[in-house]
């Protein structure tokens, strides 16, 4: 439980230095030990937070920063791996839909939703 505890310092420690792919392993990392662990809902509201009421209550994973990363890792593509985000179906990548013949995956930057948010 204690190493659970300290991953949000770790999260923390990974977005300051802007390894945005480790900084993301490391929250989906949290969320499935939490699981795994069958962590008390008091803890879960604690190191995530809670939307359940109309106002949201701030965990120890920032949002601010969960925001970030999100948007450097998957919107920007820099997961260290091949990850294209498509939001238009039957584009090629598109979840379901297969690239046509000759023709190759669009870079990142050249995706509309490269530049949301």
């Amino acid at each position: 439980m204690d190493k659970f505890l300290q991953m949000p310092a770790q999260f923390e420690e990974a977005f300051r230095r802007k390894e945005w792919a480790r900084a993301k392993y490391i929250y989906d990392s949290a969320i499935v030990i939490g699981l795994f662990l069958e962590v008390p809902e008091s803890i879960r509201e604690q190191v995530f937070g809670s939307r359940q009421h109309e106002e949201i209550t701030e965990g120890m994973f920032q949002e601010w920063m969960l925001e970030q990363v999100m948007r450097e890792c998957v919107i920007k593509n820099r997961l260290g791996f091949e990850c294209v985000v498509y939001r238009i179906p039957g584009e090629i990548g598109f979840y379901g839909a297969r690239r046509e013949p000759g023709t190759g995956y669009m870079p990142a930057e050249a995706n509309p939703a490269y530049h949301a948010g």
